[in-house]
C-alpha cells in the first residue's frame, strides 16, 4: 500500500490566545493511490490503528497495511444499513440497524458472531469491558437514551429529548421535508475508555464525567461563546440538512432553493456541537464546523484545558487516537481520504 508523507502546521488557541505553531506529521490514506472508500460512515481508533465503516464495508489500516471486508446483505456477518463502529480488545463490532442487530468481526475479518438489539432502535455503539453500550431513539419521535446492555439487562444511562423547533419545507415538484431549526443547540455525549459517559447538558452548560454505574465523578461549567454563522456555515446546513435523493432520484433541489429564502439562522453556532473521547483522559470538545476548519478543545476530566486545535478547512474528525488524530477529507479527484495528525505536545 502506498503512502504519502506531508508537513503541515497546525494553529493551537486557547481562550482566543495563540498557543504557538508546531508541526504535525500528517499521513494521508486510501484515496486514489490506494484502495477506495465510499460512503464513509464512521471510525474508530485502537492504538496506532483505524477501522473504518463505509456503506457495506470495513477497511482495518495498520502499520502492516490494510484488511477489507464486507458485504450486503441479512445473512450471517452480512450488512443492510451499518450506522456505527467499535473496536473492542479483541473485536471490531458493527451496528447494523438494517438487520437490528450486532455483527463482530476478528481483526482478520473472519464473522465472530450475530447479537441482536430486540425491539431496539440505536445509531450509535461502543462496547467496553464486556458491556454494550447503545445510542437509542424512538422513530417519528425526539426521545433519545443512552443505554448500557449487560447480557439481558438494560440500564438507562441518560435520557434526553432532541431540542429545537420544527422548519416545514415544501415546494412544487419536490416531497416535503420537517427538520429542525439550523444549528439547534444539542445533548453531546461521548463513551469513555474505562466505560463512563461524558456529556454536555444545554439549560446548564454543563461538562459532566461518570463512572460505567451512572455515578457522577465531575461536572464542568462551559462559559464558552458560540462561534459566528456565515454564509458557509449556511451553505453547510443546506447541504448536510436535506438529503441530496429521495429514492434514487435527486428531487430536493427546490426544497435548497425555498430553504434559502425563507429559514432563518441564528447568529451563533451553538457553544458545543460535538464530544470525543480522548484516549487518555477528558474529551475533545467541538467547537466549529469544517468550512473554516473543525476547531477541537481538549477538556480534562478535572476541567483543565490543554488546548485548541484547527484541523485544516474541508476536514471532520473521524477519531482520536492513542498516536494521532484521523479526518475524513478527499483527494485531489474527490475520491475520500483519511489523513492522520500527530497528538499535539499539549496533548500527550
Amino acid at each position: 500500500m502506498k503512502r504519502a508523507w506531508l508537513v503541515v502546521f497546525m494553529s493551537v488557541v486557547v481562550s482566543g490566545e495563540l498557543f504557538g505553531q508546531e508541526p504535525a506529521v500528517l499521513e494521508s490514506v486510501f484515496g486514489s493511490s490506494s484502495e477506495l472508500l465510499f460512503e464513509t460512515r464512521a471510525a474508530v481508533a485502537s492504538g496506532r490503528r483505524i477501522a473504518v465503516l463505509t456503506a457495506h464495508s470495513i477497511h482495518v489500516l495498520s502499520d502492516e497495511g490494510s484488511v477489507e471486508w464486507g458485504r450486503k446483505g441479512q445473512g450471517p456477518g452480512e450488512l443492510a444499513e451499518p450506522v456505527d463502529i467499535t473496536w473492542t480488545d479483541a473485536h471490531i463490532g458493527i451496528l447494523d440497524i438494517g438487520n437490528g442487530r450486532i455483527e463482530l468481526f476478528d481483526e482478520r475479518g473472519e464473522h465472530v458472531r450475530s447479537q441482536g438489539i430486540g425491539s431496539l432502535w440505536a445509531r450509535r455503539i461502543d462496547i467496553v469491558a464486556g458491556d454494550t453500550v447503545l445510542g437509542t431513539f424512538v422513530p417519528m419521535s425526539d426521545d433519545r437514551a443512552v443505554l448500557r446492555v449487560r447480557g439481558a439487562r438494560a440500564d438507562t444511562l441518560l435520557e434526553y429529548t432532541r431540542r429545537g423547533d420544527s422548519v416545514r419545507l415544501e415546494a412544487n415538484g419536490a416531497p416535503s421535508l420537517t427538520l429542525k431549526a439550523p444549528f439547534s443547540a444539542q445533548v453531546e455525549w461521548t463513551i469513555l475508555p474505562d466505560g463512563g459517559l461524558a456529556w454536555y447538558e444545554v439549560e446548564s452548560r454543563e461538562l459532566t464525567f461518570s463512572d460505567r454505574d451512572g455515578r457522577v465523578k465531575e461536572s464542568i461549567r462551559l462559559e464558552w461563546p458560540g462561534t459566528k454563522i456565515g454564509d458557509a456555515e449556511r451553505e453547510w446546513w443546506f447541504a448536510t440538512a436535506i438529503p441530496d435523493d429521495f429514492q434514487g432520484r435527486r428531487v430536493f433541489g427546490p426544497l435548497r432553493d425555498v430553504a434559502r429564502r425563507e429559514v432563518e439562522f441564528p447568529h451563533e453556532l451553538p457553544a458545543v456541537l460535538g464530544l470525543e473521547a480522548d484516549t487518555r483522559d477528558g474529551v475533545w470538545v467541538k467547537r466549529a464546523l469544517s468550512t473554516q476548519g473543525e476547531v477541537w478543545r481538549l477538556v480534562r476530566s478535572n476541567g483543565a484545558v490543554s488546548g485548541e486545535l484547527r484541523l485544516p478547512p474541508g476536514r471532520r474528525l473521524l477519531a482520536v487516537g492513542e498516536a494521532g488524530l484521523f479526518a475524513l477529507t478527499r483527494d485531489e479527484v474527490d475520491l475520500e481520504l483519511i489523513e492522520v495528525y500527530r497528538r499535539p505536545a499539549w496533548a500527550m
